[in-house]
């Protein structure tokens, strides 16, 4: 009897130790089960929130940090505007008090941006700092937060990047990229399949906890999140299948605009008078006879002095006397 109770209780031990067991495999860490705690979305699926924290971590700075996340065969894998092109994602940071967050935004379109995380960061003391990263949840759905092992607290000598931060005169960073306007050193490219991305991000895991437990929450007055009317929850094309268009620049769309209206008139115009010819005639009208000699004559005519004869400078006032020729004879005096 002894030995049955004892063999009872080690069976329980070792089931609840089981669960537990099975429960970090899932939730924490490298054995992190990303398939079972996935996204709202498959969109979600393709910026793993572990590797934009370790990149996080690592930076030299929030602008060091922006262009990791956009390097080609990185971290970031999304297209929200299903235009078969991994989108830019820039960074901008708001402050109020102890409170820090870093916004990644998506940039879709022209004047169209989506909030797809935020970095929640809060200042507990001189070298205590507590951070914790949070989805979006028009795509990764509900309370999906993302945070370092053990717990959310952080020493600002572990993590490289809270002394580019909190140094003294350091200036906020806010993103001068926008639609059709990026850095030189982004260049666009297709997205990969899932299973291709995830085995490219799964080495991040280390270190970090998946869970639905909000520990550093952003106050609403620190940054309120900016949703986009254009976001594909589902991606519009399978990723990868179609590479990006050669010779178009970045940020341009991917369609030309239409130049026919894309409804046709209520009433249809009217029709041309009748007495306009249908057809053009098959030979053109004969041509008008020529009124000018298609040639110049070569040479002047030979009537035409070549040089013009020269005028007197100054005619006289009056012309002169002639005096005769011959002066007349004199007269004989009469006989009487």
């Amino acid at each position: 009897m002894k030995k049955f109770f004892l063999t009872g209780i080690l069976f329980v031990i070792g089931f609840s130790g089981g669960l537990k067991a099975q429960d970090t495999l899932v939730t924490t860490g490298v054995n992190a089960d990303t398939a079972v705690f996935e996204p709202a979305t498959e969109q979600g699926k393709n910026l793993d929130l572990a590797a934009v924290l370790e990149v996080f971590r690592e930076s030299e700075g929030l602008e060091d940090f922006e262009k990791k996340l956009n390097q080609k065969d990185g971290i970031n894998n999304l297209d929200l505007n299903g235009d078969s092109i991994v989108d830019y994602i820039r960074v901008l940071e708001k402050e109020e008090g102890e409170y820090r967050v870093v916004v990644l935004q998506s940039v879709l379109g022209k004047n169209e941006f989506q909030d797809v995380a935020f970095i929640n960061i809060k200042r507990k003391s001189e070298d205590d700092i507590e951070v914790q990263a949070e989805g979006s949840r028009v795509i990764y759905g509900e309370d999906y937060y993302v945070s370092p092992e053990p717990t959310v607290h952080v020493s600002i000598n572990l993590w490289p990047v809270w002394g580019y931060m909190y140094a003294p005169g350091y200036h906020y960073y806010r993103s001068p990229y926008y639609w059709g306007y990026y850095p030189p050193y982004w260049r666009p490219y297709p997205p990969f399949p899932y299973h291709y991305y995830h085995r490219r991000v799964y080495h991040y895991h280390h270190g970090y906890h998946y869970g639905h437990r909000v520990m550093v929450r952003r106050p609403p007055s620190v940054y309120a999140p900016r949703n986009s009317g254009v976001v594909h929850t589902t991606p519009a094309r399978r990723p990868g299948n179609r590479p990006p268009q050669q010779g178009v620049k970045p940020g341009a769309p991917a369609q030309k605009p239409a130049t026919r209206p894309s409804t046709r008139p209520a009433t249809p115009p009217a029709k041309q008078p009748s007495t306009r010819p249908s057809t053009r005639p098959a030979t053109p009208p004969a041509q008008k006879p020529a009124t000018r000699p298609s040639t110049r004559p070569s040479q002047k005519p030979a009537t035409r002095p070549s040089t013009p004869r020269r005028r007197p400078a100054a005619r006289p006032a009056t012309p002169p006397r002639q005096r005769p020729a011959t002066r007349p004879p004199a007269r004989m005096p009469r006989r009487r």
